[in-house]
């Protein structure tokens, strides 16, 4: 999808005409360009097109051209854009070419608590979350992965510990014991062997004899 033409500060209805979608009819975002018709579309909405079509949007046989026309290039650099999160309370107008960056790191971006999944600005998410009570903690002594609001002192962190150097005596044993068998089952298997070839050569032996 591309950007609204309201997000355009600098809005110039003859210039943007020429650089909207004809599949969303917004203003391009990531482009790509038809070597056969040379019209431009976003590049998300080609994508979800050819999974429904086999042709061109222009009903051509589309064929990508390796570089977006130069003049498209620079009529997008020159538009100054309001930020996605302008309704959370982001005032910044960036230039087109520098949105992409900035929406990642933008502080007014909505995310989701780790632990209560309230929503939240990102530039308050670390303090909110260091003070959430669903958020999940791991105990790099016992192991264990708790949340905040649980009880998860001494005591209980040294019975996991306990717990867990016991499952872990349990595992070597096992795995100890499958090792015997097996080498218990490749003697036996060795004493079959050795019992057959001598059997083996002992009637070679009577045989050779018998002649």
């Amino acid at each position: 999808m591309g950007l609204s033409t309201d997000r355009i500060v600098n809005n110039q209805a003859s210039t943007l005409e020429h650089l909207l979608c004809s599949i969303c009819h917004e203003i391009l975002w990531h482009p790509v360009t038809c070597g056969t018709c040379e019209h431009s579309f976003c590049e998300t909405c080609l994508n979800q097109w050819f999974q429904h079509q086999k042709r061109c949007p222009n009903t051509c046989e589309y064929q990508q051209r390796a570089r977006v026309p130069h003049l498209l290039t620079q009529l997008l650099s020159q538009l100054k854009v309001t930020c996605k999160n302008t309704i959370n309370g982001c005032t910044e107008i960036i230039l087109y070419e520098a949105l992409e960056k900035h929406e990642e790191t933008c502080p007014y971006e909505i995310k989701k608590c780790q632990g209560c999944l309230k929503s939240i600005l990102k530039q308050n998410a670390d303090q909110y979350e260091l003070q959430c009570e669903h958020v999940e903690i791991f105990c790099i002594n016992c192991q264990a992965t708790y949340r905040r609001r649980d009880t998860h002192n001494a005591i209980v962190c040294l019975r996991n510990q306990m717990k867990n150097q016991n499952d872990l005596f349990e595992l070597k044993l096992t795995s100890l014991e499958n090792e015997l068998k097996r080498q218990t089952e490749l003697l036996i298997n060795i004493d079959q062997q050795q019992k057959a070839l001598i059997g083996h050569l002992d009637k070679q032996s009577r045989l050779a004899e018998g002649k």
